[in-house]
């Protein structure tokens, strides 16, 4: 089922590769947890098994995701790939999404301290459809230099705008191509540069180590507590708040990578959206919000401040849109 994980690399770590600490959540992940494994193999076979981590935590799936993590459990501890893989059978929270989700993720991240292995990189994969050259070349971008750097998901249109803001603190102006509001972020759109952004996700991120280890940052949502909330802000964006706090503020969009959660999706937005990127190009002007628009949004945050005591600077990853 996987590729074989060659021997040279189990006997020696691979000179001058990053040391990745690779994350995972999975939940109903059948249809697509063949074409998921056999990249993440690819991906460990070019690291090296002894420069990786594999931590996957799963719960809640109704479908074979628990059978097929239990088999590739045991291929990752044949190939000596160092690893934590959870297959819990606690069945899924109804309540709250937000905070369900920043627990799920640190419980993917709880291992990273008592490895025992030093790392430079953390790899953060969601559900999605991705080609090693992706992770490759997400992990490489500018040459290492960043504190986080995402890929970007695709949906048909770019897809995770609930966790990606503008490098102007802005919501993206639009899932259409060139998507940023802002010049500056459009022009590098262009030139296939990585685009500084404020905040981002998008279904594989690439991090720093040191914020998890020596700053101890961790997944959170507003107000965890409160059993519902009138407005929502993304785990996967409160995190980038805490990164900045911390003045880790390297954070970047790769536009050369591309991911998305299904495999025609990958290709449409690989082969298609690059052709149709040329219309849109002349015909979308993004704009997140009109004046009238913004206005009544920041009516509508600092009526959330007051009630719900939330931090200026977690108002940012608030997220009114559909």
């Amino acid at each position: 089922m996987f590729p074989y994980i060659r021997s040279e690399f189990i006997d020696q770590a691979s000179t001058g590769k990053p040391a990745v600490f690779i994350a995972a959540n999975l939940y109903n992940n059948e249809a697509i947890l063949d074409k998921w494994m056999m990249e993440l193999s690819q991906l460990i076979d070019w690291l090296g098994p002894k420069n990786t981590f594999v931590s996957i935590y799963e719960n809640g799936s109704t479908d074979r995701t628990k059978e097929m993590l239990k088999e590739y459990r045991a291929y990752l501890a044949e190939r000596h790939v160092r690893h934590e893989v959870i297959v819990d059978e606690k069945k899924k929270d109804n309540g709250r999404r937000i905070p369900r989700l920043a627990e799920i993720r640190n419980r993917a991240m709880d291992p990273l301290p008592n490895t025992r292995m030093h790392f430079d990189k953390v790899l953060f994969l969601n559900d999605i459809i991705f080609e090693f050259s992706d992770a490759f070349n997400l992990l490489m971008t500018r040459g290492g230099d960043y504190d986080a750097v995402c890929a970007m998901d695709f949906f048909g249109e770019f897809y995770d705008l609930f966790a990606t803001r503008e490098i102007t603190e802005k919501w993206v102006g639009s899932g259409k191509y060139p998507y940023f509001e802002d010049k500056n972020s459009r022009e590098l759109l262009k030139k296939g540069e990585p685009i500084p952004v404020y905040s981002c996700w998008n279904g594989m991120i690439a991090m720093k180590v040191d914020p998890f280890l020596k700053d101890n940052i961790r997944f959170r949502a507003l107000v965890p507590k409160e059993p519902d909330m009138p407005i929502e802000a993304s785990e996967c964006c409160l995190i980038h708040t805490d990164l900045r706090k911390h003045n880790y503020t390297k954070i970047f969009i790769n536009p050369q990578v591309k991911v998305s959660y299904d495999p025609f999706h990958y290709w449409y937005a690989n082969y298609i959206l690059p052709v149709l990127d040329l219309f849109y190009s002349v015909s979308n002007h993004p704009k997140s919000m009109t004046d009238a628009q913004r206005e009544s949004w920041n009516n509508k945050t600092r009526n959330m401040m007051e009630t719900h005591k939330i931090d200026p600077e977690d108002t940012i990853c608030l997220w009114g849109g559909q």
